[in-house]
């Protein structure tokens, strides 16, 4: 049975009517654009809940200094950075993944390096805010690091 829909369909009332059941399902989604979910996403046995990206942000690395990378207010969160950083020839790419229990904050960085930029990562709780913070050695180079974070719980069933 095909219909056709309006150039815009939408439910008469907010939050209150389901597409499909578990008896009966939509066969594929085609989306183009964007989507924007309320809730949480399955997707066969990984649940994606409350999930956020930020947009892509530059950040300049100054010669031998130590300074914020991003601040964030303290939530018992997890955070993904995704990021690439060129100082000089060198280049790196990678992510930090940061774990915050409201009260202290651990790293864990995971990175492809062509030539080491000398820049090194801690993260802390100052002021109520998660800073995850860059230290620069004194090669005399300035650079630029593109970062984008991913902030919330994925959770996953393994068989």
């Amino acid at each position: 049975m095909e219909k056709l829909l309006p150039s815009t369909y939408f439910p008469s009332v907010n939050n209150n009517f389901d597409l499909g059941e578990t008896g009966t399902r939509w066969k594929d989604l085609f989306l183009s654009g964007s989507a924007s979910v309320t809730g949480n996403i399955a997707v066969g046995s990984l649940t994606l809940s409350t999930i956020s990206f930020s947009a892509l942000t530059t950040v300049t690395i100054v010669n031998n200094t130590t300074a914020d990378v991003f601040t964030t207010p303290v939530a018992s969160t997890n955070i993904v950075v995704h990021y690439g950083l060129v100082r000089g020839t060198a280049k790196e790419t990678g992510e930090i993944i940061l774990t915050c229990d409201g009260s202290s904050v651990r790293i864990a960085p995971y990175s492809v390096t062509l030539t080491s930029p000398g820049v090194d990562f801690t993260a802390d709780i100052n002021g109520g805010n998660i800073r995850l913070r860059y230290t620069s050695d004194n090669s005399g180079l300035a650079g630029t690091m593109n970062i984008i974070e991913k902030a919330g719980a994925i959770n996953a069933k393994y068989i």
